[in-house]
């Protein structure tokens, strides 16, 4: 990077550390050809019976995020090209910080963030910070009724991200503005809960 390449290493963006992804499905054992129920009416059959569970379960580690100088101190001489990195302070940027979507880290030049040299790079690194964690849950529950042998209906319930979680965004990342460290969106591709519910005849 700009005659020193050490600098421009780092981990990939949008890459996470560890990733953990769990598929489950699952048929209710109840109603005609099961453990439970394989004697019940046509009713209760075609009320219970048949039912399937699904679902997706998605775990990530944070995403790396680089840190940046956004305002140099009047009559600091800095590249005007190549990355605004900040030199390596004592402290950890975790330190003190609520650790949250407030502050996730702290900000500020004096702390784990100094000035570089006048006309210098800083070494603090490219991508060698992470973002929160990523936890999400999808669950689907469906069954298929014929009627008539003419007619099938299939009704379908999904739940995308069932239990409400909050997949927080990187943080601002400009160390010397007020709002460090604070987060302000959802993670890339999240929502919160949504509910979909299908239901699509065939003849």
């Amino acid at each position: 990077m700009l005659y020193d390449r050490a600098l421009g290493r780092g981990n990939e963006n949008y890459t996470p550390h560890t990733q953990v992804i769990i598929v489950q499905d699952f048929e209710v054992p109840f109603g005609k050809g099961h453990h439970w129920g394989s004697n019940a009416g046509a009713i209760t059959n075609s009320l219970l019976g048949g039912w399937r569970l699904s679902g997706v379960t998605t775990v990530l580690s944070g995403e790396p995020f680089a840190v940046g100088i956004g305002t140099y101190p009047t009559g600091y001489a800095f590249p005007s090209v190549g990355p605004n990195f900040p030199d390596k302070g004592a402290a950890s940027p975790y330190t003190g910080a609520a650790h949250n979507r407030s502050q996730w880290f702290k900000g500020g030049l004096g702390g784990a963030f100094l000035l570089p040299v006048p006309n210098t790079f800083g070494n603090f690194g490219f991508n060698n910070l992470y973002g929160p964690s990523y936890v999400n849950q999808d669950l689907a529950a469906g069954k298929s009724l014929a009627i008539a042998e003419k007619y099938n209906f299939t009704l379908r319930a999904d739940a995308f991200n069932v239990f409400n979680h909050t997949n927080l965004g990187l943080p601002d990342t400009t160390v010397t503005d007020t709002t460090a460290g604070k987060i302000t969106s959802l993670a890339a591709g999240a929502n919160m809960r949504r509910l979909q519910f299908t239901l699509r005849m065939d003849f």
